[in-house]
């Protein structure tokens, strides 16, 4: 077990080393950057969803009970996101998942707006969740990794 700590530590001190000699403020900035970007990404998720949901009930003729399905199965997909997303991190590395699964969560985007039932769309709308909810808690971790050493917490 102390080895391992010891291997952990060691592998924390390379990293640092690395921030160091290209500097704090490029990494941190783009870290950072990085992060508002995720966050903004799930609000305008959620603005647009509010925004949108008058039309959708008037065009397809949506019932409460399937507008509010949709809503919780999308949060429920962020959770289980949440959930793997450790296991993700860990196995394809912290920044190569983000990259990837921005990619998919545009491309479900546009499979979404071309959908003409509910089906399609609610199963769409839990997919964006699911990678949404695995995004979000690796790009908290990458920005906390490549902040200052003073400034985690």
């Amino acid at each position: 077990m102390e080895i391992i700590q010891k291997e952990i530590i060691q592998q924390g001190q390379v990293l640092d080393a690395i921030i160091n000699r290209y500097g704090y403020g490029k990494i941190t900035l783009i870290s950072i950057t990085c992060l508002f970007l995720t966050m903004l990404t799930e609000g305008i998720e959620f603005s647009l969803f509010s925004v949108y949901l008058i039309p959708l009930t008037s065009y397809y003729s949506f019932s409460s009970f399937q507008i509010k399905m949709i809503s919780s199965s999308m949060f429920l997909s962020i959770g289980f996101g949440s959930l793997i997303s450790g296991y993700i991190s860990q196995k394809f590395n912290r920044v190569s998942p983000i990259k990837i699964l921005y990619i998919f969560v545009i491309v479900f985007h546009f499979f979404m707006a071309s959908f003409n039932n509910i089906y399609n769309f609610a199963i769409c709308r839990n997919i964006i969740g699911f990678l949404i909810g695995v995004v979000i808690p690796i790009q908290f971790n990458v920005t906390t990794e490549y902040l200052p050493i003073k400034f985690r917490s």
